[in-house]
């Protein structure tokens, strides 16, 4: 058997040592679970947090649902058109985005592009660049 495949996990402490094996697609499983339980417990912490921050920063408060992907479309894009959809977390990536932008415009005229950004700032840059 080859045992650089495997991994084996103990069932129960309190009995004799039993193994199992556990396999790729399980142990993916599992700590993709994991993953999203830690996210599911994070959300609240995060939306307290960026409330915070917006009260400071006002930008930050008008672009949560954005962050959670819940955003409009701009009312001149058009939902027959196939559409490129980018995101920038900030300033510094949405310069660096920018030649991209402009070969995909050249590479993709037929679609239209749009831009989501995490940051005040950030969206201020692609309103400029844009």
């Amino acid at each position: 058997m080859d045992r650089t495949r495997v991994e084996y996990i103990c069932i129960n402490p309190n009995f004799p040592i039993k193994e199992r094996k556990l396999k790729g697609f399980q142990k993916y499983f599992m700590f993709r679970l994991i993953y999203e339980l830690i996210v599911i417990i994070m959300i609240p912490l995060i939306i307290a947090r960026l409330f915070i921050r917006g009260h400071k920063i006002p930008g930050y408060r008008k672009r949560i649902r954005e962050r959670f992907g819940f955003f409009k479309f701009p009312d001149h894009f058009d939902s027959d058109r196939s559409t490129i959809w980018l995101h920038a977390v900030s300033v510094g990536e949405v310069s660096a985005a920018q030649p991209l932008v402009i070969e995909l415009k050249k590479l993709y005229p037929q679609h239209q592009i749009f831009i989501t950004t995490m940051t005040p700032t950030g969206s201020e840059q692609v309103s400029r660049l844009f």
